[in-house]
């Protein structure tokens, strides 16, 4: 019989077959800087440092795949907007005053190859036998980011740019990252989606809808596999997220696993441990908020992990107990 290796395992859970045992993948990304005591704005900003690192991370922790660092601001510094380092992690320092200047702007192509030379230095080093994922961030997302929020959200209301428009002409301007990491060894592509907790199902399937089944439909005929990702509690949204061709759901500790697998019965979801928990909790309660989770999650289309990017600082022995929980060693 062949052996199947971390990779295999999470592959048939994505296609819904059955599985010896149940993968883990957290989302770990700026916590490696901290485990390792190393300097996370380095880690940001150097390739080989982020992608040595990462590696070391699955090497100590032993997931199922491995994350690039969550980064919600580099398209918009590829875009040539100043971000600063808040806590370790990127902000952005300035905004775009109209949704004009999106074509006055030249792309630094540069901050992009930065991020594909991490997902092909981690799958060389790990590929083989680990599951290699990558992020990107969503139209709606990038467009609050580029923007001053609530004038972001007029666009909704405004008589000269429809908010389908706005969100075209963003994804045109930024789907180069998108065709760049499609060409990837990069197994998944996640796109974040943050920003959708605040619309309605109507308004998410009026302007969200229809680019983002086309950002599946084109991760799909390039062999890779699609999740999206909406943080907090999208319990709200997950009828219409039912209808996308995305093949993995993010599932954030507020909503009911239970309540997502029924609305969701043909997806992966991914999710549910709360990162809070694995910030402050004990490793006791790691493992019985990981057996519950399990259980109601059911045994087929699920990866255990956390309900959004693991915090920086969070206990290495809970991260431990989450990972050796979800494969019944304690």
């Amino acid at each position: 019989m062949r052996k199947l290796y971390p990779r295999n395992i999470v592959e048939k859970s994505i296609r819904g077959e059955d599985v010896e045992r149940i993968p883990v993948i957290p989302l770990i990304g700026v916590h490696s800087a901290y485990l390792f005591n190393i300097d996370c704005i380095k880690a940001f900003t150097d390739s080989k440092l982020m992608s040595r690192i990462q590696v070391d991370m699955v090497k100590y922790y032993k997931p199922d795949g491995v994350f690039p660092f969550m980064n919600l601001t580099l398209e918009a510094e590829a875009l040539g907007l100043n971000i600063r380092y808040i806590d370790c992690y990127p902000s952005l320092t300035e905004k775009l005053n109209n949704i004009d200047e999106i074509d006055k702007r030249e792309l630094n192509i540069d901050v992009f190859k930065r991020y594909i030379n991490v997902i092909e230095e981690i799958y060389s080093m790990i590929g083989d036998r680990v599951f290699i994922c990558s992020y990107i961030t969503g139209p709606f997302t990038l467009g609050y980011q580029l923007f001053n929020g609530l004038q972001f959200f007029k666009y909704m209301f405004n008589s000269k740019y429809s908010m389908e428009n706005v969100l075209e002409k963003i994804y045109g301007k930024l789907s180069i990252l998108l065709e760049m990491i499609l060409r990837t060894r990069a197994d998944l592509i996640m796109v974040l989606e943050p920003i959708l907790i605040y619309l309605s199902p109507q308004r998410f399937e009026k302007y969200c809808f229809n680019i983002l089944s086309d950002i599946f439909k084109k991760i799909s005929l390039s062999n890779k596999y699609s999740a999206l990702h909406i943080c907090g509690n999208n319990a709200h949204l997950l009828k219409s997220i039912n209808n996308l061709d995305v093949n993995v759901v993010q599932i954030d500790s507020p909503v009911d696993i239970s309540y997502a697998r029924r609305i969701l019965p043909e997806k992966c979801l991914i999710g549910n441990i709360d990162t809070r928990l694995l910030k402050n909790g004990s490793p006791c309660s790691i493992v019985e908020n990981v057996k519950k989770c399990l259980e109601k999650a059911g045994e087929t289309f699920f990866i255990l992990s956390s309900g959004c990017e693991i915090p920086r600082t969070a206990s290495s022995k809970n991260i431990l107990s989450m990972i050796r929980a979800a494969r019944g060693e304690i």
